[in-house]
């Protein structure tokens, strides 16, 4: 399977958006800690799933980047995720929760199918570079080898686009909940960087029991830092009318579509 230019470009304009998703997430959980009382548990999931957006951007760029082999001898394939253990409160946290989850997902498999696809390349290159010796031990290990790495490979193709498509199929819900949920939060339209990284950070502290329940060490997430660092780029943030913009639908929309062509000529493409 080869990514071609058309994937490339796909794959890119799913950067952008998804930067703007994890801005709007992270303006949306600071009016709801803010709001504090019942809107705090919805402003957790909303906090997570902005550093899990920005997280994501950065799996999106790699896999849009050239191809660098990797190391052939560690396959990548991806373990079912933890599930979040929590009682959820509200029917606000309840579909957040849900939006956070997607996405801390999706963005471990999007690095193992980043692994997985250059991982196979690494195969490749060796079973060419030792065609004339067939019976050696690198050319033998680099078939096995590959087989997993195919195997890998689809598994996170097919995970991610599943995954993306469960993202396609809530955003209205998402949204929904999101313009009522605004009824009861602060008229404030814009805010600035310090703003939201003293209410990200201060979170992170006093809410440590509720973020635990998210098990965020299994998704290499330690703090929001990775939004912070993404939200520095820039000065002030306006308030978001919809979290899961027509712009990011669409653009996720068709990556899926070619991802899904990706697996339907799947060996085709390996012939």
């Amino acid at each position: 399977m080869q990514f071609t230019q058309q994937h490339k470009q796909r794959l890119q304009a799913c950067v952008g958006v998804t930067r703007d998703l994890s801005s709007n997430l992270a303006v949306a959980s600071t009016l709801c800690f803010y709001e504090g009382s019942e809107m705090l548990n919805a402003g957790i999931p909303l906090a997570i799933g902005s550093v899990a957006s920005a997280a994501l951007s950065t799996e999106y760029t790699h896999l849009s980047g050239d191809v660098q082999p990797g190391d052939m001898y560690d396959v990548a394939y991806t373990e079912p995720p933890p599930h979040a253990r929590g009682q959820t409160e509200t029917a606000f946290e309840e579909v957040f929760r849900a939006l956070a989850l997607c996405l801390l997902q999706l963005e471990v498999v999007l690095r193992n199918l980043h692994y997985s696809y250059t991982r196979l390349h690494a195969t490749e290159q060796l079973l060419m570079a030792q065609a004339s010796n067939p019976k050696g031990g690198e050319y033998q290990d680099a078939q096995m080898f590959s087989t997993l790495h195919l195997q890998a490979l689809w598994r996170n193709l097919e995970l991610s686009e599943h995954l993306q498509a469960l993202l396609l199929s809530s955003a209205p819900r998402v949204n929904m909940y999101w313009y009522r949920a605004k009824q009861r939060l602060p008229n404030q339209q814009h805010f600035t960087y310090q703003e939201i990284e003293q209410v990200l950070t201060s979170a992170w502290q006093n809410q440590r029991q509720s973020i635990a329940t998210y098990q965020l060490a299994a998704f290499d997430i330690n703090g929001p830092e990775l939004a912070l660092q993404l939200l520095s780029q820039q000065r002030e943030f306006s308030f978001p009318v919809l979290l899961l913009q027509r712009q990011y639908h669409e653009s996720v929309y068709y990556l899926n579509q070619t991802l899904h062509s990706c697996r339907d000529h799947f060996y085709d493409d390996l012939k």
